[in-house]
């Protein structure tokens, strides 16, 4: 028996896979996630976050092409403070996102929530901290209906094409 705590994931962790929900235990430990975390897990329709809040950095592709995801708890992600590229684009099934765990979070890569198609709702009341957004931030999510930006306080920066084809 070893008795370690996990504390980094590299690349690649749980990328491709088929099972359609994801519960870490255990894992309370973890600080950070490297590239292609979940990534291209088409029948994922559940992603528990509620043991990873220790977890301040992930790298690029986070979510993303996890087309069967539906919906996405933060309330356990008080901690995360930066995310890489792609978080969550290509989600097309996920139809709400709200932000109310996500009090720390600064600073948000290239192509967040892109192509999300069914995303009707985002909530943005706990991205207080938020300072920097990359480019295609929340680009052809044709069907949204409500962004509120009364959590966008600390905002100084998005970059080009930011809701570009939503209507």
């Amino acid at each position: 028996v070893m008795n370690y705590k996990l504390m980094n994931m590299t690349d690649n962790i749980c990328k491709n896979f088929k099972c359609k929900e994801i519960y870490f235990q255990n894992t309370s430990d973890i600080t950070t996630v490297g590239d292609c975390w979940m990534h291209n897990c088409l029948f994922l329709k559940k992603f528990n976050t509620d043991d990873l809040t220790s977890l301040t950095t992930v790298g690029d592709g986070w979510l993303y092409n996890c087309q069967s995801l539906k919906d996405f708890k933060t309330d356990c992600l008080q901690n995360l403070t930066t995310v890489g590229n792609y978080w969550m684009s290509y989600c097309t099934s996920l139809k709400n996102f709200k932000t109310d765990g996500l009090t720390s979070l600064t600073t948000v890569g290239n192509c967040w929530m892109n192509k999300c198609y069914n995303l009707k709702e985002f909530n943005t009341e706990g991205l207080t901290n938020l300072t920097t957004v990359g480019n295609h931030w929340i680009r052809e999510c044709r069907n949204l209906k409500e962004f509120n930006t009364e959590g966008l306080t600390s905002l100084i920066s998005v970059g080009d094409c930011w809701m570009i084809y939503c209507k």
